[in-house]
Formats: C-alpha cells, sequence, structure tokens
C-alpha cells in the first residue's frame, strides 16, 4: 500500500512540475513578443526618422535647379496672372495682368536688369511715382518686386502708349487731341514743378492712354520717372521744350531731333495760329528764349474747353 502511495504521490508532483515548466514557457513567450514588439517599433521609428532626413535633402537641390527664366514660375506672376503685353521695348516688357485673388486689373513693368539699365533710376523712378500717387495724370504705383535678376513694378493698368496711337492714325492727331493731351499734361507737370522737380524725360513713349467708360474719353498718365532731378536754373526749362517736341510729334507726325527743321517746318504741319504761336515760342534753341512755365500753361492754345466729339484718332 505505501508503495503505491508513493507512486500517487510521484505523479502527482510530475505532473505539478509540467505545470511550472509550462507556465514559465508561456511567460517567457510572452516576453519574447514584447520585447520583439519594442524592437519592431523603434526600428519603424528609426527608419521613419532617416527617411524624412533624405526627402528633406532630396527636395532642397529640386528647388534650386528650378529654372529662372521661366516667369510662370516667378512669384509675381502666382500673384497676378497674364492678360496680355501692353508693350515691349528692349530689355523692358510690360504686362496686362489680373491680381488672382480680386480680379484687379493692372500692368506690371519687367525690367531686365543690365548693363544699361542703372538700379538708382529704377529706385529714383519709384520713390518718384509714389510722390504723385494721388495725381490723376501720372501712372499710379502699387507695389515692386525683385525676382531672377529682373526687377516688376506693378502699376495701375493702362491700354497704351501715345506712340502707339499716333501710329496708327494716318496724319498724326488733330488740334483737338492735342488739347485733350497737353491740358492733362499741363496738371501734372505742375505739380512736378511745384514739388521743384523736373521729369527730364517726357516723350510719346512715356506717356500712356488709359481709356474711360466712354471710348472717346481717356486719362493721360505720365510716367517713366527715372531720370527725374531737382528743378534748378540750368533744367528748368527742359520739360518745357519736351513739352514742344511732343507737340510737334503729335500734329506732323514725323520724330524730328533738330529744332531748326522743326521751326522751318510748323505752318506746314497746323494753321492753328495759337498751336503755331506756341510752338514758335517753345521750340527754341537758346534755352533762355523759351517761353517760361507760366506763360505756357497759360497760353491761349489751352484757354478753350477741348471738344471729345472730334477725337478720331484716340480712341479704344
Amino acid at each position: 500500500m505505501k508503495n503505491e502511495e508513493n507512486d500517487e504521490k510521484l505523479v502527482v508532483n510530475e505532473d505539478k512540475d509540467k505545470e511550472v515548466d509550462a507556465s514559465s514557457g508561456n511567460l517567457k513567450l510572452i516576453k519574447t513578443i514584447i520585447y520583439v514588439g519594442f524592437i519592431i517599433s523603434i526600428a519603424l521609428v528609426v527608419i521613419g526618422i532617416v527617411k524624412y532626413f533624405l526627402v528633406e535633402q532630396d527636395s532642397e537641390p529640386e528647388s534650386k535647379t528650378k529654372p529662372d527664366s521661366d516667369p510662370k514660375e516667378n512669384g509675381i506672376f502666382q500673384i497676378y496672372e497674364k492678360e496680355g503685353t501692353i508693350s515691349q521695348r528692349g530689355n523692358i516688357i510690360v504686362y496686362k495682368c489680373k491680381k488672382v485673388n480680386t480680379n484687379e486689373t493692372v500692368a506690371i513693368k519687367e525690367v531686365q536688369m543690365n548693363s544699361s539699365i542703372k538700379k538708382e533710376d529704377i529706385e529714383n523712378e519709384v520713390k518718384t511715382m509714389k510722390k504723385f500717387n494721388n495725381n490723376t495724370n501720372s501712372l499710379m504705383f502699387i507695389e515692386k518686386k525683385e525676382e531672377n535678376n529682373n526687377i516688376y513694378i506693378v502699376s495701375e493698368s493702362y491700354d497704351g502708349d501715345l506712340i502707339k496711337y499716333l501710329n496708327n492714325s494716318k496724319n498724326g492727331f488733330n488740334v483737338e487731341e492735342i488739347k485733350i493731351v497737353m491740358n492733362q499734361l499741363n496738371n501734372i507737370v505742375s505739380e512736378i514743378r511745384k514739388n521743384n522737380m523736373v521729369h527730364n524725360d517726357i516723350k510719346l513713349e512715356n506717356i500712356f492712354v488709359k481709356f474711360k467708360d466712354d471710348p472717346k474719353e481717356f486719362y493721360i498718365k505720365l510716367s517713366e520717372y527715372g531720370k527725374a532731378k531737382d528743378l534748378k536754373s540750368d533744367n528748368e526749362k527742359n520739360d518745357i521744350l519736351s513739352l514742344g517736341k511732343a507737340m510737334y510729334e503729335m500734329i506732323s507726325k514725323i520724330k524730328v531731333d533738330s529744332i531748326e527743321d522743326m521751326r522751318n517746318n510748323i505752318t506746314s504741319v497746323t494753321d492753328n495760329s495759337d498751336l503755331q504761336d506756341l510752338l514758335n515760342r517753345t521750340l527754341v534753341e537758346k534755352v533762355d528764349e523759351i517761353i517760361d512755365w507760366e506763360n505756357f500753361s497759360k497760353h491761349a492754345f489751352f484757354s478753350t474747353k477741348p471738344d471729345y466729339s472730334k477725337v478720331e484718332n484716340i480712341v479704344k
């Protein structure tokens, strides 16, 4: 009997040992699974960090190697969408654009900087535009940006310069059209002089047209202030002479450099006596003999109101 009891005890102990061994094995398995999971988690984090830095390094050269010459990639043309070209001369292009978020129509002058264009002239232009921003007959400045060695001047929109409309005319502008142009130029030039300055670069290419709702009514906008200077005794008549040359070119459709040649042909280009007299007193080789500003701006040629119904050449 005792042997049988001992055998039963041995069997029970063996079963208990097996249960302990099984529990110990399960615990080890759980610990192993937890450990492996922990290692995998760390590995995933490390892989994520490595991928992040690899992507950052790859993306930086890509952004730096984007072509600078494509204007579509420029920040300025992400803010403003091009609608067409207003004019192009040499390294200067003027685009008609629309601001993306407001639909405001503007003009953007793109200046491709090179040795022939001085940056100080651009700075002077911007500074002077700002000074006369409240004058109806000065092109209104909006903002300036610099990108890819180009300077962009954003201004109010306009339809073209006077050269465009003069070239499209048959025989030049008529007297009423010249009165309309000159009355508005007198307004802005008077303000320039009140600020003790001279524009110093008045010519048809720098005088812009912006049409009103009526296709025969328009604003004249003076711009291109890069050569503007302080008013002094040796330059006070520069703008007056330039206005005389502009009037001659408008009435004749001929650009003449020689003052003497212009004087000799005044009666052949116009039969209007007031305009003849104004040209004779303006187109003078001796600076001292050029009509002064007060008498120029109050000349009889400007005494009568222009007739817009006779506008034929400066039209939309």
